[in-house]
């Protein structure tokens, strides 16, 4: 049952903005560059459907559909015609064979009985007009989750860059340090070979993603109409975003998803027109009155007549070569095809659900993972480049540890992207990602205003619930790993009476063995092991660089060792029988040079863990 709509909401200029007002203006012919879009979400999702041509398309759309419905509730109303001429005449069997003049007829049709054709023409034309509503609606959703589709991906590009550009660094860093060394003698030639290639690859993914970032980018300009920002402030989706099951998110559909209401809804339109056609079946009562005046008789001579009538016509067609059946079987067939778009719609919606709905579930469960990969692989990467500076690993071994901390880094953040874009796109399907991100719809009329309801979805006839078989709760998950706490010491095996030498992080000032406490942390990681690891103990090692006077040096180095081994001992409360020091000055060089770059390398602090031997 519907009501009849107040119209004058739509004369009166109803505006709609979808979000916050659509201004529609004649485009310059002047070529200008791209306006900024704005620096959050909201108002970006705001600003592209108020310039999105596919939106401002269905709009007229919706608004054309309206004129639609008020052309056939016209035919309720009475039609007038008048009807004037002046004419040359000539009859063969009156006095006056040729003659001329004017003639006037005003008519008045009204339309009593049409087999309830125009009640049905009418009404098929009201529901084609809620079908171009829910069609507005559903564009204007999925140019919302466009526009967060393009604003996430921007973010995740300039976050890939960012990687990418910091792999490519610490490549290039790598690089420098390996030069060095070939030009001094210190380092072999094909370690620069290796280093060269995995320096050219690092610069080739950062360039291929900046190529990526500017595909996405001018994407972005194309859904919003307008480059974006370069303060992008995100909005991520949590994990009680969506409801736990999925009967839940399918029955939030049911009520929400527009593009399924305006299948539902061309239903009714089809049936109306079968009704509409039916119609030629009946006969057709008009009320009909006329009145006319003209300056001649019938004989052609110069006499005013008036003439006037009044009538009920009725009329019913008895023969019109099976138009009439073909019209009605039309209008069945247009209704099976209806009921199958409703199908195509509810499948489609049910597909995108399910695979939206599985790909957040998953990407809730592999981000601990990813990120706990993420770290340890970070972890690993310094512990690899400090063991690398005193010779325990090789080059090989410091490169693959960046390749697999930028692919780290890559996967965490393509998850944290893709989870925002599944998540938004299952709100899309639900028809609530708008009134999730709280962003009101403006002006847009509501059933109310078009003078309708709210149809009842029965999913057991319209659209079941179809499960698909859960084998993912038979794959055993056992989740993220309890991980010790990473250190970058190790226990040695028990037959290595060499021990586990590693290089410590520790910086004295110039020509002085006092400890700056800002590089201390190294010191503490070592007491701690120690503490945790109670049957080792540790040599510290001093080591100087080639420049000044070998026993200045060799006497620096073991003061400096020393240094080190009374932090131990006096502020981390280590046993002094479990530390010992020794100076190595100038004869363990790293580089053998007389280079900044060599001198750096070799004025170093080495900590050698061996086994407490029990007698």
């Amino acid at each position: 049952m519907t009501t009849q709509p107040d119209r004058s909401f739509i004369r009166k200029g109803l505006k709609f903005l979808a979000l916050s007002g659509m201004i529609v203006s004649m485009p310059s012919l002047a070529v200008s560059p791209a306006p900024m879009s704005p620096n959050n979400l909201n108002d970006t999702i705001q600003y592209a459907i108020d310039k999105n041509p596919e939106v401002q398309a269905q709009w007229h759309n919706f608004l054309a559909s309206q004129q639609d419905t008020n052309s056939a509730e016209s035919e309720y109303r009475p039609n007038l015609d008048f009807f004037a001429d002046y004419a040359f005449m000539y009859k063969s069997y009156t006095q006056n064979e040729r003659y001329d003049g004017a003639s006037a007829k005003l008519s008045l049709t009204q339309m009593l009985y049409d087999g309830h054709r125009t009640e049905k023409n009418t009404e098929s034309f009201k529901n084609t007009e809620l079908v171009r509503y829910f069609e507005l609606l559903s564009s204007v959703e999925n140019t919302a989750l466009d526009t967060y589709t393009a604003y996430q991906d921007v973010l995740r590009y300039r976050k890939l860059t960012e990687i990418a550009q910091q792999n490519y660094q610490n490549h290039l860093d790598v690089y420098k340090k390996i030069a060095a060394g070939v030009e001094t003698g210190a380092t072999r030639r094909a370690d620069l070979e290796q280093i060269s290639g995995r320096l050219a690859l690092a610069e080739s993914n950062l360039l291929t993603e900046k190529a990526n970032l500017h595909d996405v980018s001018a994407r972005f300009l194309r859904i919003v109409g307008s480059i974006p920002s370069k303060d992008l402030a995100n909005v991520d989706f949590d994990e009680n975003t969506l409801p736990t099951t999925f009967d839940d998110v399918m029955n939030n559909a049911y009520q929400h998803n527009a593009a399924f209401h305006a299948a539902i809804r061309n239903i009714d339109a089809k049936r109306s027109s079968v009704e509409r056609e039916r119609a030629g079946f009946k006969p057709r009562l008009d009320l009909v009155g006329e009145y006319g005046a003209q300056t001649y008789d019938l004989e052609g001579n110069d006499d005013a007549t008036q003439n006037g009538r009044l009538a009920l016509e009725f009329r019913y067609n008895i023969y019109n070569g099976k138009r009439t059946d073909s019209q009605v079987q039309r209008a069945l067939e247009e209704v099976s095809r209806a009921t199958y778009l409703r199908e195509k719609a509810c499948v489609d919606m049910r597909q995108n659900l399910q695979i939206s709905f599985n790909d957040v579930r998953k990407l809730n469960d592999q981000m601990p993972i990813l990120n706990q990969h993420l770290d340890a692989s970070d972890k690993v990467r310094v512990a690899f480049k400090d063991q690398f500076s005193i010779g325990q690993r090789t080059l090989l071994d410091l490169l693959d540890t960046e390749i697999e901390y930028f692919q780290a880094g890559r996967a965490y953040a393509n998850a944290v992207y893709d989870r925002n874009i599944s998540t938004a796109k299952t709100l899309a399907e639900m028809g609530l990602l708008l009134s999730t991100l709280n962003i009101v719809k403006g002006e847009m009329p509501s059933l109310a205003d078009l003078g309708a309801e709210e149809i009842p979805v029965d999913p057991e006839t319209t659209c079941p619930i179809a499960q698909i078989p859960d084998l993912y709760g038979e794959v055993e998950h056992p989740g993220p790993l309890a991980m010790p706490k990473a250190t970058k010491f190790e226990v040695p095996a028990a037959d290595d009476a060499d021990g586990n030498t590693y290089r410590l992080t520790v910086n004295f000032k110039y020509n002085s063995s006092i400890i700056d406490q800002s590089y201390a942390n190294d010191i503490a990681e070592l007491a701690q092991f120690m503490k945790d690891h109670p049957d080792t103990k540790v040599e510290i090692q001093g080591h100087a660089s080639l420049e000044g006077p070998d026993t200045y040096n060799q006497w620096l180095s073991e003061r400096r060792a020393e240094a080190v081994a009374t932090e131990l001992v006096k502020t981390h409360q280590i046993e002094k029988s479990r530390v010992s020091s020794v100076g190595f000055g100038e004869t363990q060089p790293i580089i053998n040079a007389m280079t900044p770059e060599a001198h750096k390398a070799n004025r170093r602090v080495e900590s050698k863990i061996t086994l407490i031997v029990k007698e």
